[in-house]
């Protein structure tokens, strides 16, 4: 839980809004959007994930991998999928995966398109 409470919290701040905010632009309690960003909820309600995601502007796939309660056929981006399954890698190396996955892609022309994963 502290990886999606990190996730949160940096993109919050990041867009430089208070938990209230995001709180009142998701329709949520703030409370609820304090505890998220504390660690201190272990089994956040999916709808609530996609909900905060909608207003940082982070795909509910990611939201969801973070907090371990991805829903089947749903995928998320790399960097919150390499974090849930090797959790012991150094941010260094994930970003060296998401580099070579970026070439690769740029080479061959595949990959996904934006946000289809997300579906």
């Amino acid at each position: 839980m502290q990886q999606l409470a990190d996730m949160l919290k940096s993109r919050r701040e990041s867009l430089n809004l208070s938990a209230r905010e995001v709180a009142r632009r998701a329709g949520l309690d703030t409370g609820v959007i304090i505890r998220l960003e504390r660690a201190a909820n272990p089994t956040p309600r999916l709808e609530n994930l996609k909900a905060i995601g909608e207003v940082l502007g982070i795909p509910a796939a990611d939201l969801y991998a973070a907090a371990h309660a991805l829903p089947v056929g749903q995928l998320p981006s790399l960097r919150p999928y390499m974090r849930a399954k090797y959790r012991q890698l150094p941010d260094e190396a994930v970003a060296e995966v998401e580099s070579f996955i970026e070439q690769l892609t740029r080479r061959h022309g595949s990959g996904p398109r934006p946000h289809q994963d997300e579906h």
